[in-house]
């Protein structure tokens, strides 16, 4: 069996491997123009929240895109359709104490759980936002997070980003991640067999310790990033009287929903250059290659 005790020991050397080997975002760069690419209402919040505050503080332009409708995250328990309203709400609720402004929220409403089926539409959809809004810094999911709407929103973006052809620094960002061991050990992970505990360790944690080199100081502004947390209520509070209604607070007895609310926020951080003047497509370098300091 699984200790408690070896889950405890492992995250708290993982943070000091992290803290050790990460490079604090530079504070000049937060008023660059960003768009935060979001697979559902809330990644915004959970995986940069912190980060989007102290860029609107600063007068950053920022623009949120909601990919998919979130429709199903309790579909036995709400219509999609109904969910679909409730969480347009939300988000915009927790963009204005992000500092959003209303013009620059943006909902692309791909059905929740479909997004790897609408490739092109999605694709021409993100190109015309960042045509519209010309970031500088572009925030997006990490492709080994296990949703399949999250890999898709970075496959989607990536490819976006190719055919757009200027130069970006993309970030992108865990929510999912913080699900495996140690950082959310629960009784489940203690019954299961050493080695796959010790095999989905070593895995998800190597690519943590390997990509996510780049981190946001939000110790100041923890507060607000849990007030708009909140304006996201499906999802933190059972909207109807069913113990099915699962909500973020519930996973992991609250481990999961503490990842994000250490005084840092993580990001793997990399270099997206112009266009190559050959064949008019950006030269995109893979990720891990460069790291922005």
């Amino acid at each position: 069996m699984i200790e408690q005790s070896l889950c405890n020991a492992t995250r708290s050397f993982l943070l000091f491997l992290l803290k050790r080997r990460v490079k604090r975002y530079p504070d000049d760069q937060f008023r660059r123009p960003t768009v935060v690419f979001a697979p559902h209402p809330d990644d915004e919040t959970l995986a940069c929240g912190g980060t989007i505050i102290k860029k609107t503080n600063e007068g950053s332009t920022v623009d949120l895109v909601f990919v998919t409708d979130g429709s199903k995250s309790h579909p036995k328990l709400m219509p999609p359709q109904e969910m679909k309203v409730t969480r347009e709400k939300e988000a915009l609720a927790a963009a204005s104490i992000l500092g959003v402004e209303r013009q620059a929220v943006h909902f692309l409403h791909f059905e929740d759980r479909e997004l790897q089926h609408h490739f092109e539409a999605a694709v021409e959809a993100v190109l015309r936002i960042l045509n519209e809004c010309g970031p500088e810094e572009v925030f997006l999911p990490y492709p080994l997070e296990a949703p399949r709407d999250h890999r898709a929103t970075n496959v989607i973006v990536k490819e976006a980003l190719n055919r757009y052809g200027k130069a970006v620094t993309v970030y992108e960002y865990p929510v999912w991640m913080w699900q495996h061991c140690p950082w959310t050990c629960t009784e489940a992970y203690r019954l299961g067999s050493r080695r796959a505990f010790i095999k989905e360790q070593l895995v998800m944690n190597f690519y943590l310790l390997k990509d996510f080199q780049c981190a946001v100081n939000i110790g100041d502004v923890l507060a607000r990033k849990r007030s708009a947390l909140d304006q996201h209520r499906s999802q933190m509070i059972p909207l109807v009287d069913d113990p099915r209604w699962k909500t973020l607070p519930d996973m992991a007895e609250g481990k999961f929903l503490k990842c994000f609310f250490r005084p840092f926020e993580l990001f793997h951080a990399y270099e997206v250059p112009g266009a190559d003047p050959v064949n008019g497509k950006a030269d995109s370098k893979q990720p891990g290659q460069t790291v922005a300091s």
